[in-house]
């Protein structure tokens, strides 16, 4: 089961402030924690947190392109059936209509940005 939070919300045309992911980052031991930490006319930004052993439900973007970014930990993401073995700073692009599945295969927490468009 994955908890999801709305975090920041874009609302002026100004200069955003910084995020902090150590501030941000959420863990529970009753799933992985999905956070919108950035929303904006154009963007999306969620924040990713798994425990040791979680992972998504099979997931598939039909209308855009999400680019996921493994800030910390070991991880897999599943593209179809195929099984990418992930390690911090390594980005995967999921292009739209592919089905997806991020696992934490670590024995230790595992941190996630992922970045889609609205278009």
């Amino acid at each position: 089961m994955a908890l999801v939070i709305n975090v920041r919300k874009r609302k002026d045309k100004g200069i955003v402030k910084p995020l902090y992911l150590v501030e941000l980052s959420k863990f529970s031991k009753e799933g992985h924690v999905k956070q919108c930490i950035y929303d904006s006319d154009d963007i999306m930004v969620f924040l990713w947190c798994f425990e040791a052993s979680q992972e998504t439900d099979l997931c598939c973007n039909k209308n855009n392109d999400e680019v996921f970014y493994f800030v910390g930990g070991k991880g897999e993401i599943i593209l179809d059936s195929n099984v990418i073995e992930m390690t911090e700073m390594m980005i995967v692009p999921v292009l739209k209509n592919v089905s997806y599945k991020i696992r934490n295969s670590g024995s230790g927490r595992l941190v996630v940005l992922s970045y889609k468009s609205k278009q």
